[in-house]
């Protein structure tokens, strides 16, 4: 759901220019992002494996079947960069750096395709999580730190100016889950509580206003009860204690799910500047994935349902069409609506920019919507050569999947060129056939 347009670097401290919100709008076009996103080089893939595996702090070949427990131990950025954390709970990083995403080094033309460990994030990390231009990571003691572009305040540490190590985002204590969209981020406390920081022209942050905050504020009404979090390019979204769906910020898909409730934030799509329920998801749901221009949540029977723009087969029902039309005469459909054949049997979800993927209950990967090349799925399909997958992530046109043996698959519609000890690779990934990491130099 992230970078599709990477810029040339920036030089640290800038308060650099992003993409203009126009040309951000643009990106529901195929995109080369894996949630996993901008580039997504054979050599960043293979820096996966060697992540994963790395540290002392686990046993070797440990399988990790809980999809709960894998999440957050992968996030694939924009701009072509990736982070993990290892099993000594430190975090590392390779690819583009880019806004310093690598959080190593000032040269912002550095590309690294093996793990580099993050200045000071060296233990004691519980996830991470990578929006379109920063990272973040939750700390054991449930501290957040980000770093890369701060040019709206996404880094959450009172000032917009760009990091190339981790910096305390101000004010945040007890965090269990952050979850970093376009441009801004998301924290969930162990209270149940929301807070956001950062952009804010669409009401992403949910405090009722369109001002950007360089710190953490209060997202109104999410004082305590909330479970899950997810941010998306403009818009984010929340899972209650009760099993209920609320989303806020930009609407312009539909993927706030609602109708109702939306006010004029200067756009002629509408948005919402505060958390809104979701059309017929007042209890029942169990976790949530904010796409670009698109939604789905996992019920507690195991079924998916999704809504927002439709014109990328996004929502896996067949159709193409939608039951409303949203910004510029787009078709989309404001209610969840089931994803066909996943009533039950899903355990996970992974949406991007034009596709989401689901783990299934005996460890395969079911995808739809649109990918790079023209590729198009209606309804879920198969993904081939899948068993034993622990946790999938989505982004773009590209997915890929952490295996229970930890070994990485990736799939999708990137073409991209890297430097691996001197000799350069070219990877098309431009196919629905996962490709097994270790198979490559």
């Amino acid at each position: 759901m992230f970078c599709r347009e990477c810029s040339a670097a920036v030089p640290t401290g800038s308060t650099e220019s992003r993409p203009t919100v126009a040309a951000r709008r643009r990106r529901q076009l195929p995109i080369v992002a894996l949630a996993i996103s901008g580039a997504i080089a054979i050599a960043i893939i293979i820096a996966v494996v060697v992540s994963v595996r790395r540290g002392s702090g686990g046993a070797q070949g440990e399988p990790r079947s809980d999809p709960k427990t894998a999440a957050g131990k992968l996030a694939l950025a924009g701009y072509g960069s990736a982070c993990a954390v290892t099993d000594s709970a430190g975090v590392r990083c390779w690819g583009r750096n880019i806004y310093g995403l690598l959080g190593v080094s000032t040269d912002h033309e550095l590309h690294s395709s093996v793990p580099l460990d993050v200045v000071g994030l060296s233990r004691d990390v519980v996830s991470v999580s990578a929006g379109e231009t920063h990272v973040c990571a939750v700390t054991k003691a449930g501290g957040v730190k980000c770093w890369g572009n701060n040019h709206d305040g996404e880094l959450g540490d009172g000032t917009k100016i760009q990091r190339d190590a981790p910096v305390d985002v101000i004010g945040l204590s007890g965090v269990t889950v952050v979850a970093n969209g376009g441009y801004h981020t998301c924290a969930l406390t162990v209270s149940g509580s929301v807070k956001c920081w950062g952009f804010n022209e669409h009401g992403e942050l949910g405090d009722r206003t369109f001002t950007s905050r360089s710190m953490p504020v209060d997202a109104v009404g999410l004082s305590s009860g909330v479970v899950a979090i997810s941010a998306g390019e403009n818009h984010t979204c929340a899972v209650t204690v009760l099993g209920g769906a609320k989303c806020w910020g930009a609407n312009y898909g539909g993927q706030l799910g609602t109708k109702s409730g939306l006010g004029d934030c200067g756009q002629s799509y509408g948005c919402s500047s505060r958390p809104l329920d979701v059309d017929g998801l007042t209890s029942g749901v169990t976790a949530i994935s904010a796409a670009y221009d698109h939604t789905c949540a996992l019920t507690s029977v195991g079924g998916v349902k999704c809504w927002g723009r439709t014109g990328g087969y996004q929502l896996g029902n067949g159709l193409e069409s939608g039951s409303d039309t949203c910004n510029n005469n787009t078709p989309c459909t404001l209610t969840p609506t089931d994803v066909s054949g996943l009533t039950t049997g899903i355990v996970a979800i992974s949406s991007s920019g034009s596709h989401t993927c689901a783990l299934t209950t005996e460890g395969g990967v079911k995808c739809w919507g649109h990918w790079r090349g023209g590729s198009v799925a209606q309804v879920p399909v198969d993904v081939p050569g899948l068993i034993g997958v622990a946790a999938i992530s989505a982004g773009g046109s590209d997915t890929c999947v952490l295996m229970k043996s930890r070994r990485v698959k990736c799939w999708g519609g990137s073409y991209e060129a890297v430097v691996t000890n001197g000799t350069p690779y070219t990877v098309q990934l431009a196919n629905f056939v996962p490709v097994d990491i270790s198979a490559f130099p």
